[in-house]
């Protein structure tokens, strides 16, 4: 994310929102002095919150919302005397929540749900006095709910779901203007506290999935305002009272240990969307007609009941709102509901696991938004229902345990149960060649335990490419009288089967549940690759940079190189002394020497090299007896030993001729032997100051 909006001091309103920011926050936002709101929500930011935005003085609003902030938030003093509202909610915070988030006495709404917060709330003062809305749901928090939440008393909506508390306090009641109430999903236990009933602006109240147990309050019932209420999978017991309030839109008592009738005042709340008393065994009794007033209803769920008598028959047509209707394992007598009416909304059909008789009727096929229909296990006397080709959304079809006879059409049309996943006409009386348009032809193990089967009129490779959808094919035999043969079925089929048309409507739940959790995941996945991609590019780029950095340098090298080489070969042989001139090399051509080019007098002389014959020891005795004044001697030794210098040190350039001392040699071999000499070039000067000039 950019910090050049740090630059800008007067700014006061930044909305990033719904972008794809990735990295930190920068530090630099902190300069942002008059910056009153800041909104960075549906990004991809990571890392922590930089300290320096809690010291925005005038900031009001805070969203870092929808992001992938991480580790905890600062402990340190917080000066955001004006913030109004925090939202941190889809993150990977985690910690225990500051106590300096609960001083915020300007701060109406605060929601940190659906991050990895942990441990006990706080449970010192809360200085919140102005707090609307608090959201904690989706963490990790554990212990009791701490009294001083129930100080809030402009609390309107307070959501603690998804969490580890124990204990519903009875303090609750002082959260008088409380609105929204949803602890669901947590580990309360005990009976719900008669003090609940006090608050008369309550609206929700959800205390789903917990341990609670006791009788259902009555006080409930005749709350003036309540309109969602949602007690599924808990522990309790006894009869449902009466309704003497009719706001209720939503009433879920599902999963719980209830007994006795239904009371007939459920049927008069005129606004009710959804009634749920599934699984609680023991509920009895008829079910009234006066049902079908409920004109808004939406789902109604009376399964794994004990309910008796016989389906009333308006139940098919009396709402074109309704969406589930499931009556299944019960008592139920008669027909089935003949009449369904166009343009009907339902999608979810069951009557599985009563005593239905008659005939599956025609007007089923005005449910064009059907996606379920389990009629087995009853005492259905049909052929089998070919209409049910003609319903586009159709999932699931369980007609099994029934009395269905006669032969099975092949479908009429290419795309006819196109959606088709879970197909069972097992236990019936069928019979026939079994068409082989019914079925999809794809590739699937032979050896598949569900469908491993030899039938009649068709090879068992055919059937098995039944797994194209996923489709599983179950269809009992009746011993020899029947065309189909199976030579072999695995004994699990049956049962597994049974297991999961009990626990359909949970299981559908649960991997509802765990796609949501998964398509979170998935979604949090690419965004990861994506970030990751992009920090590859970057990484690439960077290389591509300092690759082409690292050649210049190479270059630069070479070039210093070359010179340094240069310089280094004029040092050694500069171009203007006494060895490179062009005097001849006394050494290369000893023959020709500096006093035969420069005094025409001495041409004659004789040249005394190292090669010329004779001794040589004279060269060290006059390294030995030189001294720093007087003439330079020479003595002892060969001849050569008793050589002397010029008498006449004077100028040699005047014209006379030098006179040597007797045994003297050539004047070239005396300058030679000074060269070769390790003698001081400065002890020479002052015997003979004058002798190269």
């Amino acid at each position: 994310m950019p910090d050049d909006f740090a630059n800008n001091s007067r700014l006061a309103w930044l909305d990033l929102s719904g972008n794809s920011f990735q990295g930190h926050l920068p530090f630099s936002l902190g300069n942002l002095k008059q910056l009153s709101y800041l909104l960075l929500s549906w990004n991809k930011i990571t890392g922590p919150i930089p300290n320096s935005l809690f010291n925005l003085t005038q900031l009001t609003l805070l969203d870092l919302s929808h992001n992938r902030f991480d580790g905890q938030i600062s402990s340190s003093r917080v000066s955001l005397e004006k913030l109004d509202s925090l939202k941190l909610s889809f993150n990977d915070f985690s910690g225990k929540i500051p106590n300096s988030l609960f001083n915020l006495t300007q701060l109406t709404l605060l929601d940190l749900s659906h991050n990895r917060f942990d441990g006990q709330i706080s449970s010192s003062r809360v200085s919140l006095e102005k707090l609307d809305s608090l959201k904690l749901s989706f963490n990790d928090f554990s212990g009791k709910i701490p009294n001083s939440l129930f100080n809030l008393t402009q609390l309107t909506l307070l959501d603690l779901s998804n969490n580890r508390l124990i204990g519903l306090p009875s303090q609750i009641n002082r959260l008088s203007g409380l609105n929204n109430l949803d602890l669901s999903d947590n580990q309360l236990i005990g009976p719900i506290p008669s003090q609940i009933s006090r608050l008369s602006f309550l609206r929700n109240l959800d205390l789903s999935h917990n341990l609670l147990n006791g009788t259902i309050p009555s006080s409930l019932f005749s709350m003036p305002a309540l309109r969602f209420l949602s007690l599924h999978k808990n522990h309790f017991s006894g009869r449902i009272s009466p309704f003497l309030s009719n706001s209720l839109h939503y009433i879920d008592f599902s999963h719980n240990k209830l007994y006795g009738q239904i009371p007939p005042s459920v049927f008069e709340l005129g606004n009710l969307t959804a009634l749920m008393l599934s699984s609680n065994d023991k509920l009895t009794g008829n079910i009234s007609s006066v049902i079908c007033k409920l004109k808004f209803l939406q789902v109604l769920d009376l399964s794994n009941n004990s309910f008796s008598g016989f389906i009333p028959q308006c139940l098919g047509n009396f709402s074109d709102n309704l969406l589930v209707l499931n009556l299944g394992v019960n008592n139920f007598q008669g027909n089935i509901p003949s009449v369904y009416s166009e343009g009907n909304s339902l999608r979810y059909l069951s009557f599985n696991g009563n005593q239905l008789k008659g005939v599956i009727p025609p007007s089923v096929i005005n449910c064009v938004n059907l996606e379920f229909l389990d009629l087995g296990n009853n005492m259905i006397v049909d052929t089998f229902p070919s209409f049910l080709e003609k319903l586009p959304e159709l999932e699931v079809i369980i007609l099994r345990s029934n009395k269905l006879h006669g032969s099975l059409k092949g479908p009429t049309a290419d795309d006819s149960f196109s959606k088709l996943k879970l197909f069972d006409l097992s236990n019936n009386n069928l019979s026939g060649l079994l068409p082989t348009d019914l079925m999809k032809p794809v590739e699937i193990n032979p050896n598949d335990e569900w469908i491993n089967m030899a039938m009649a009129g068709i090879s068992p490779q055919i059937l098995m490419k039944s797994a194209y959808r996923s489709v599983m094919f179950f269809i009992g035999q009746r011993e020899l009288e029947m065309q189909y043969k199976m030579n072999r079925i695995v004994a699990q089929c049956r049962q597994k089967c049974e297991s999961m048309q009990e626990k359909f409507t949970e299981k559908l739940e649960q991997l509802h549940t765990a796609y949501q959790k998964m398509a979170k995941r998935c979604q949090m996945m690419e965004q990861e690759i994506e970030s990751l991609s992009k920090d590859k590019q970057e990484l690439q780029e960077k290389f591509s940079e300092k690759a082409r950095q690292k050649r210049k340098l190479d270059e630069m090298y070479d070039q210093l190189r070359s010179e340094y080489e240069s310089n280094k070969r004029s040092a050694i042989q500069p171009a203007n002394n006494f060895f490179s001139r062009n005097d001849p090399d006394l050494f290369s051509n000893p023959a020709a020497t500096m006093m035969d080019n420069r005094d025409p007098i001495r041409k004659d002389w004789t040249v005394v090299t190292p090669s010329t014959p004779g001794p040589r020891e004279d060269i060290w005795a006059a390294r030995q007896n030189s001294s720093n004044s007087g003439p330079f001697e020479i003595s002892g030794g060969s001849p050569a030993k008793q050589a002397g210098m010029p008498v006449d040190v004077g100028n040699r350039r005047t014209g006379a001729v030098p006179s040597f001392r007797a045994g003297s040699g050539n004047p070239s071999m005396t300058l030679r032997n000074l060269i070769l000499s390790p003698i001081k070039r400065t002890q020479l000067s002052r015997s003979r100051p004058q002798m190269f000039t």
